[in-house]
């Protein structure tokens, strides 16, 4: 199981840290499951547009002191190696009880979404949507940015970027007195 908090405060106490507010979400996670469809799954229950949102993940993990006591610190989530060691490790403690690995998840609204990422994140999720994944996945799809097929306007400036082709410098004629030596 994954509690998922978001929405406010990290804060430090007695036992290190702790999140301000209640969870806002728990959902099960089965094992294999990859940081990229963790995201993905985080982001259905929160309602949110993977291309027009991502999501920096710090994992709440306990350290035990000398004293007996448990300190819990943040541990950033960034890459599926970091997860993958994090869930096992929690699934594989044995001690009693449910096994729950708390993320503190913040919200960052992107800039300008990624075609190519939406490209790789689409053929990831056809790939999931063939395997026995319990997860539903929406069918491959590319979408591109609306200003690449809006026609250029007489009298306005593109907003596009220019094509290679347009970076190949292009012969200029000019009368053989005007030109420099070489």
């Amino acid at each position: 199981m994954v509690s998922i908090y978001t929405g406010g405060e990290i804060l430090t106490g007695p036992n290190g840290v702790y999140y301000s507010i209640g969870p806002v979400s728990v959902i099960p996670v089965i094992s294999g499951t990859d940081l990229l469809v963790l995201k993905s799954i985080i982001s259905q229950n929160l309602g949110l547009n993977q291309d027009r949102y991502d999501l920096d993940i710090q994992a709440k993990i306990s350290m035990p002191t000398g004293s007996g006591q448990t300190w819990f610190q943040l541990f950033p989530v960034q890459n599926d190696g970091v997860w993958q060691v994090l869930y096992n490790q929690t699934i594989s403690f044995s001690g009693g009880g449910y096994k729950i690995i708390e993320l503190f998840v913040e919200i960052n609204r992107v800039q300008r979404p990624n075609p190519l990422a939406r490209l790789i994140r689409g053929a990831i999720r056809a790939n999931a949507s063939t395997s026995s994944s319990p997860v539903s996945q929406p069918p491959f799809q590319i979408d591109m940015p609306e200003s690449s097929n809006a026609p250029v306007q007489e009298g306005r400036r593109s907003t596009s970027r220019p094509s290679c082709r347009s970076r190949i410098p292009l012969p200029i004629d000019m009368p053989e007195s005007s030109q420099a030596p070489i």
